[in-house]
């Protein structure tokens, strides 16, 4: 019984050492899984602060660049405002030019036409002026008391003619000019029509006469 009950503790010694072994074979185990579970969780944790970081960093830039856009629109609202400021006096200069441009065409044919006329009245002049000396003679004696009323009678006449174009442009004076007009070529032929020089022939007087007319 003695023997018997002594190997029974040897057994039971074994199997407690045996048992310790394992445990202490599960418990290595256990924390070894714990400190690879720990190291998965703080690599975890390592890798989500180094995106939080970068993502903090990308919406830091996204808020700058917001901030700069936002300025650049308001910018660009500012702008919008002068450039249509700007097209508004390009557009009235562009009328202006046009205007001044128009202006400037009928100035230049009113002068056309001014100078058409004092070429055609230098002409007629020339012309008259060439049948009074034909009519009188280079020679006569009676050439400056003649020429003295016939140039008299011309600047009546151009004078006349200028205000007949007055005339035109003012028709509700016309009646009132004319009539003085009238007087004052009245008052002129009584002061020019006293009678050919002495000892120049009446015909040719007459023909003078004719021709200033």
């Amino acid at each position: 019984l003695l023997q018997e009950k002594s190997g029974g503790d040897e057994l039971s010694q074994a199997v407690n050492v045996e048992s310790q072994a394992r445990l202490r074979h599960d418990k290595g185990q256990l924390e070894e899984h714990v400190r690879q579970v720990v190291d998965t969780f703080n690599m975890a944790v390592a890798s989500i602060e180094k995106e939080k970081a970068k993502l903090e960093s990308d919406l830091k830039n996204a808020e700058m660049k917001l901030l700069v856009l936002y300025e650049e629109l308001l910018t660009l609202n500012e702008l919008e405002e002068k450039d249509e400021t700007l097209l508004k006096k390009a557009t009235k200069c562009r009328q202006d030019k046009t205007s001044v441009m128009h202006q400037i065409k009928e100035c230049q044919d009113q002068l056309s036409e001014k100078k058409a006329e004092i070429e055609e009245w230098h002409t007629q002049e020339q012309n008259l002026q060439a049948e009074f000396t034909d009519l009188v003679g280079e020679n006569s004696p009676f050439l400056s008391a003649l020429l003295k009323v016939y140039k008299k009678k011309v600047k009546r006449s151009k004078r006349k003619k200028g205000e007949e174009e007055d005339f035109d442009e003012d028709e509700e004076d016309e009646d009132d000019e004319g009539s003085d007009i009238e007087s004052d070529e009245d008052e002129d032929m009584e002061d020019d029509d006293t009678g050919p020089p002495q000892g120049c022939d009446h015909q040719i007087y007459e023909s003078v006469i004719d021709l200033r007319d």
